[in-house]
């Protein structure tokens, strides 16, 4: 994929990426727009690996819901890797109960 091609692509779907991470964020527009960058910075860089077999919005938001995860676990220190799964899915049903 080139880099007009990335850049073409992030357009039609990145409004609809900023909503998915605001939704997960619980409508916390710092952590949202902090996640976005994150994510395309990534999306970008592991973009030569984009296989174009599935929809870009899917391989993207695939990277939104990791790093998410990533950010949520990553304020914490765990005791294992469940703690930080019910960190996660308490965030993540709070957002939730916010839209």
């Amino acid at each position: 994929m080139t880099r007009e091609q990335f850049i073409a692509l992030v357009r039609e779907e990145q409004e609809a990426l900023r909503g998915f991470v605001l939704a997960l964020c619980g409508g916390n527009k710092d952590d949202a727009d902090d996640i976005a960058q994150d994510v395309l910075v990534k999306a970008y860089l592991s973009s030569s690996g984009y296989q174009d077999r599935g929809r870009f919005r899917s391989w993207l938001f695939k990277i939104a819901y990791n790093t998410f995860l990533h950010h949520v676990t990553s304020r914490h220190a765990f005791e294992n890797i469940d703690e930080a799964r019910m960190a996660a899915y308490s965030q993540l049903a709070s957002a939730k109960l916010a839209i």
